[in-house]
């Protein structure tokens, strides 16, 4: 929208005056030139395409400039798009499932990190939370690789054989589900959970946005000036 604005797009009557040799009529009307205010405000094509996605384009002047009218236009979406969505929340796992949602805390001043992790079962009930701290951590994906490591570990430890592992680290969830081995700085990490994952009878790990984390979230980010771990 940006580059249609101050008219940079494309379209072929640019292309002309870049002393392209293009046809420079529209080829949806295929009336009057093509130009960003025609393709994207004026073509009877585009107004047709518009009213089937039930574009909130009518009633703004076409009299505006083109930057008025995007800018009305986007308004006059933001506004039709405004409906009540549902907050996330934390699911129970089912039956003889424990669920165990976890997140860090990075500094990268003293690159430290501090794993926020709690433990429930199929009724919401609290089982364990604990924090732990780490030191020489790398970055936030190393961070968050040790807080599911701490996890899956504290998980055995407490004899659980069915736990569903839940973080909202998408990378480090993507690669404990991947058979792929790669590089990257947290592989170490990810051969160590998957060979803690051989202890249960059954593991999942899950990504989950922060609404259904938030308590891992709080955990970790809370208890960064807690000395040792906390169980």
């Amino acid at each position: 929208m940006w580059r249609a604005a101050n008219n940079l797009l494309p379209t072929f009557d640019n292309l002309q005056r870049r002393r392209l040799a293009v046809n420079n009529i529209c080829p949806f009307c295929q009336s009057i030139g093509e130009v960003v205010a025609r393709l994207l405000r004026d073509c009877d094509f585009m107004c047709q395409l518009m009213r089937v996605f039930q574009l909130p384009f009518d009633h703004i002047s076409v009299s505006d400039s083109l930057l008025d009218w995007l800018a009305a236009f986007f308004v006059r979406l933001s506004a039709s798009n405004r409906r009540p969505t549902a907050v996330p929340r934390w699911e129970a796992p089912y039956l003889s499932v424990v669920k165990i949602n976890f997140d860090s805390a990075f500094n990268l001043q003293d690159r430290s990190a501090m794993s926020g992790a709690v433990v429930r079962n199929n009724e919401g009930l609290i089982l364990a939370p604990c924090v732990v701290p780490h030191s020489n951590v790398s970055n936030t994906f190393v961070a968050e690789a040790l807080a599911c490591k701490n996890v899956v570990q504290v998980a055995k430890d407490m004899r659980f054989f069915e736990v569903i592992i839940e973080g909202d680290s998408l990378t480090v969830v993507k690669k404990l589900n991947s058979t792929i081995q790669d590089s990257f700085i947290i592989s170490p990490i990810i051969v160590d959970i998957k060979d803690l994952a051989k202890s249960f009878h059954s593991i999942s790990f899950r990504f989950v946005r922060r609404g259904e984390n938030k308590v891992a979230h709080s955990l970790a980010r809370e208890s960064r000036l807690v000395q040792g771990s906390h169980f």
